[in-house]
């Protein structure tokens, strides 16, 4: 990319002591990053002109910038909200990702939901290829193996082969009367609109969508119980290995 060298991320310190009163200085590295929290259908706008948007993964961002928003305050971190679409093919990703990252030694956070899970994934591949470093890949829910979803959504057309340092995926399976019972309760203690009454509405768009089936690969993958547009919940979720939440492995990875 012909980039010029990045210093921002280097800060600088005077010592003394008493014995020796010349100054000496001493450069302290701060690390720069950069995270893209990538939606699925509908999600930061509408999909087929029809469905949305949502913001399902905003919620999980808004969490973020609450906790490390002083990191962006220190010009030190880039942070957005996009749609599964504007990380496909090479002008988008270019528009959208690379212009954002400030070098090769930035610190790459990628969280994707539904098909922004898919094409997260596929993201974390062609930045890696491209030498920069891709410190976490989060995957929820990632939707993307039908063959219908395929033809009318801008998805890489392949299974991914993530490439992250580390790699949480999670798989939401919540069944259909356990959504619908909870949609009831939910109506009735917070009077709710009628139309939560159907909340299994994002599990017909998943498996819709097709979800993928991680086999191999991922540093942590679980599967929990969880509603299809519930993100917030799973990023707060503990997982198996550490745990901990995606959320609070990001956030211990990220100072």
């Amino acid at each position: 990319m012909g980039k010029k060298s990045d210093l921002s991320h280097v800060s600088k310190k005077t010592l003394t002591n008493d014995s020796d009163k010349k100054e000496k200085v001493i450069e302290i590295k701060q690390d720069n990053f950069a995270v893209f929290f990538i939606g699925g259908a509908g999600d930061k706008k509408k999909y087929l002109g029809v469905v949305g948007p949502n913001n399902n993964i905003l919620s999980c961002m808004q969490h973020f910038m609450n906790k490390k928003g002083w990191i962006v305050k220190e010009k030190r971190m880039f942070v957005t909200h996009l749609g599964y679409d504007d990380v496909y093919g090479e002008s988008r990703v270019a528009e959208n990702v690379i212009k954002n990252i400030k070098s090769k030694e930035t610190k790459i956070y990628i969280v994707g939901h539904s098909l922004g899970g898919w094409n997260g994934a596929h993201l974390s591949a062609i930045l890696s290829d491209m030498g920069y470093l891709v410190r976490m890949l989060i995957t929820l829910d990632p939707v993307g193996n039908g063959a219908i979803v395929k033809a009318i959504s801008d998805i890489y057309p392949s299974k991914p082969s993530p490439k992250s340092a580390f790699w949480v995926n999670i798989r939401y399976e919540e069944g259909y009367l356990d959504s619908f019972t909870r949609g009831v309760i939910r109506s009735s203690s917070e009077k709710e609109k009628p139309r939560d009454l159907v909340p299994f509405f994002p599990n017909l768009v998943a498996d819709f969508g097709e979800q993928w089936d991680v086999e191999t690969g991922a540093d942590e993958n679980v599967v929990r119980d969880i509603n299809h547009a519930s993100t917030l919940k799973a990023f707060f979720s503990p997982l198996d290995k550490s745990l901990k939440s995606a959320w609070e492995l990001m956030d211990v990875s990220i100072f």
